[in-house]
């Protein structure tokens, strides 16, 4: 909240000087007005060396127009009053909500949410777009729109491991070079449980299925993509022994192939009776473990490589497993002991003590209740609760009152901002919540009651007014408004549409297809014969073939039986510049036989084919990508046309200085 304070308030102070200026708006779209202000803060935000050149104004705002033009276009095709739309927006605003309301019992509620989750483990991998949690709207909305491109991307058949690695903000999926370079986890976070990750991120992995790809999901940290890979039964805590046969990470095949090997060969005799940890202190790459038998100390799925964890589920007790891969190289892994999770009572002491600590736990809901109502101005009238209390009979204990029993009692009993709650609102809710129980103290129970009203409408009347009350959310609940319909009218319009229009596809195709073309190639056979003499007696009966028109792999089967092959051959086409055999060829026809790293080579061309343009089915994707640009262009060239849009020359001018 500071960091996002002074940066606006330096955007603020540094366009005080446009005063009456800054009365007009700069931007006028389909009716709405954007001022400098608002405009400003958004570029300033958005660009990293906070400078304000008329060259990078001018090419942002026409970003910016076309962002509010497609607002405009979604709204008109009333896209924002779709039930799915609706149902989607509320779900995000719920989870948005949260850190702005305490809800009643949060600490108890909280520590059931992590014991439960705390039965399971999951794991996950991410790719993360950065944005900082102070961002502007509109810079937030892009860190979104790109998150989004990268799901539809995922969606639409990707890599989501390869794109991690291209795209994603999180350098551990790329891993890292110098004296110790180490292996990137291509987005992989392996197994966690509760209280391990940020608390959106778990809230949206634990409600996930294996092989769920989320919607961006929102963290201090950025939009994080998530795919939930694997969902087991908690492992707890466990304490293991390993031998290490460490592999570098720019070892060659063979030196992997030895190491293979090696991990092998103790496995074996590991099976065969040997003793683990005498092995471990003698062959061990992990000399600090290795000199404890390869004892390592306790620990959760979270605090190791998954391909370390992952055969741990299925072993007990005493088991040994066989040679696991991991980023390090090759462990043999003991199970020596396992702690299963302790019930809710054994650990809701532990539990809300991390709670406490978490940034899931706010302020305790009576403290925040009180709070909210010093700032909203809460008003009560006692007289008019203890009128209502004096009149409700001993049936509330049965169960059976009724708020018809009160249909008279109609006097103000608070008022929350300027929200007015009356004694038949608190009589449907007492309604509502009757309890059978033994008879109490009447006024006590509803006191209570009465008490639990007023705390949850309290927090009823703060959701209602976040928007009003608090910027920074009514800012995120338009970006994610405009986020979600700018997704589904984009997919409409242009993502889905350029997989969908193999029409559309195939013209656009035919105006770029001069940009993918093939250079000469040739086709043709390359014959691998082991000795001269055979080479020779085959070239002869080939070129008889050829020039009779017979069949030449008739000739082949003289030469070659199951027992002996003399004679290979490849068949393709072939990319002529560059190629060890077809680059010198000028013409169609067959060589004689020469030799070539101990074999003897004849080739037989039968076409040169000029350079021509590759088919579609062969760059459907780049062409695909273009035709999606193509369209999001065109789409754009008529929005521009179809709504009003203007630009205020004067309050332009006035940035540039």
């Amino acid at each position: 909240m500071k960091k996002f304070s002074v940066i606006i308030c330096f955007v603020f102070v540094f366009f005080s000087g446009l005063n009456a200026q800054s009365q007009k708006p700069l931007l006028i779209v389909n009716g709405e007005e954007i001022f400098a202000e608002e405009f400003m803060a958004v570029f300033m935000k958005n660009n990293i060396n906070k400078t304000a050149s008329k060259e990078e104004i001018d090419e942002y705002l026409e970003l910016y127009i076309n962002f509010r033009l497609k607002v405009a276009e979604a709204k008109t095709l009333q896209l924002d009053t779709q039930k799915t739309f609706k149902i989607e927006l509320d779900g995000y605003r719920k989870t948005l909500a949260q850190p702005y309301l305490m809800k009643t019992e949060v600490l108890d509620k909280l520590v059931n949410e992590a014991f439960e989750r705390m039965q399971w483990d999951v794991r996950a991998s991410h790719i993360l777009i950065k944005v900082s949690p102070f961002a502007s709207p509109a810079d937030t909305l892009k860190a979104y729109n790109k998150a989004i491109s990268i799901r539809n991307r995922v969606l639409k058949g990707e890599s989501f491991e390869k794109l991690a690695v291209e795209v994603s903000d999180d350098e551990s999926a790329k891993g890292s070079q110098g004296p110790q370079p180490m292996a990137g986890n291509k987005g992989d976070l392996g197994y966690f449980s509760a209280l391990d990750l940020v608390y959106d991120f778990e809230n949206a992995a634990y409600a996930m299925k294996v092989g769920d790809v989320s919607m961006p999901v929102r963290s201090e940290y950025g939009y994080h993509i998530i795919k939930l890979t694997d969902k087991k039964k908690s492992l707890g805590k466990v304490q293991t022994a390993h031998i290490l046969i460490s592999i570098p990470s720019d070892a060659d095949e063979t030196v992997r192939k030895d190491a293979k090997n090696k991990a092998d060969d103790l496995y074996d005799k590991i099976v065969k009776g040997d003793s683990f940890e005498d092995l471990a202190k003698e062959f061990s790459d992990d000399r600090g473990s290795g000199m404890r038998g390869g004892m390592l100390p306790w620990f959760g799925v979270f605090r190791m490589l998954p391909e370390f964890i992952e055969p741990l589920y299925s072993m007990a007790k005493g088991d040994v497993s066989k040679p696991v891969l991991t980023s390090y190289g090759y462990h043999i892994i003991k199970l020596v002991d396992k702690k299963t999770p302790g019930s809710f009572d054994e650990t809701k002491s532990d539990l809300k003590t991390r709670v406490m600590r978490d940034q899931r736990f706010k302020t305790a809901t009576k403290s925040f209740v009180e709070k909210l109502k010093v700032e909203n101005g809460f008003e009560s009238y006692p007289v008019a609760l203890k009128a209502f209390i004096s009149i409700v009979n001993d049936s509330i204990f049965k169960g059976t009152w009724s708020a018809e029993m009160v249909s008279e009692m109609k006097a103000p009993l608070f008022k929350t901002g300027d929200m007015m709650f009356y004694q038949q609102d608190f009589a449907f809710y007492v309604e509502s919540n009757q309890l059978i129980q033994k008879g109490d103290d009447k006024e006590t129970y509803l006191r209570n009651l009465y008490d639990k009203f007023v705390q949850e409408m309290v927090i009823q009347y703060e959701n209602d007014i976040l928007e009003q009350k608090h910027p920074q959310f009514a800012s995120l609940m338009k970006e994610y408004h405009d986020g979600i319909l700018l997704f589904d009218l984009t997919d409409q319009m242009v993502w889905s549409k350029a997989l969908k229009d193999s029409a559309g596809l195939s013209d656009f195709y035919e105006t770029i297809k001069l940009n993918y073309m093939w250079p000469e190639r040739v086709e043709g056979t390359i014959y691998s014969v082991n000795d001269p003499v055979t080479a020779g007696k085959f070239h002869k009966l080939l070129s008889k073939a050829i020039k009779k028109g017979t069949d030449v792999e008739a000739i082949m089967e003289t030469f070659n039986t199951p027992e002996n092959i003399l004679i290979t051959e490849e068949t393709g086409i072939y990319i002529k510049s560059g190629h060890p055999v077809f680059e010198w060829v000028k013409s169609v026809g067959l060589n004689k036989p020469y030799e070539k790293d101990g074999k003897h080579i004849i080739v037989r061309t039968t076409r040169i084919i000029q350079p021509e343009p590759k088919a579609l089915r062969e760059v459907k994707g780049v062409v695909t990508n273009e035709y999606q640009n193509y369209l999001e262009k065109e789409w754009i060239k008529t929005l521009r046309s179809k709504y009003s849009w203007k630009v205020n020359n004067d309050v332009l001018q006035s940035l540039y200085r």
